[in-house]
């Protein structure tokens, strides 16, 4: 889905499953590819669904063609149960230009990096915090 509606596919449009990982691949990236993409998984228990937005960064300089905006390669669990007092590490991956500027978000506030919560960048793609 893009911004709530199903994806129409085509040869720019090309989704993919390998029985494990669904990909969703956008060929000759446009301004109006920009939006809220989101990947729906379904069984016979119940339904989950993640979501990342995408935006196009629009060059007018030759040598910015090669940018790439962020894109979730994988998401966050959509849910997690750990016994209170114990760690837990949150890690997503991502592809796109660096520098990247990865920011966490809990209830709509910054997670500041410090003692308690460590931002990681594992240099390969991988954000943990």
């Amino acid at each position: 889905y893009r911004n709530g509606e199903m994806l129409v596919m085509s040869d720019r449009v090309v989704p993919s499953w390998d029985g494990r990982r669904a990909r969703l691949e956008l060929r000759g990236l446009q301004q109006e590819d920009a939006g809220v993409y989101t990947c729906v998984a379904e069984n016979a228990v119940g339904t989950t669904q993640c979501s990342a937005e995408l935006r196009v960064l629009q060059t007018t300089d030759p040598s910015d063609a090669d940018l790439q905006p962020p894109v979730f390669l994988q998401g966050l669990l959509p849910e997690l149960t750990v016994v209170e007092g114990q760690p837990v590490e949150l890690e997503t991956r991502l592809q796109g230009s660096t520098p990247m500027e990865v920011v966490w978000v809990k209830d709509g506030v910054e997670v500041p990096d410090c003692e308690d919560f460590r931002h990681v960048d594992y240099g390969d793609g991988r954000y943990g915090l």
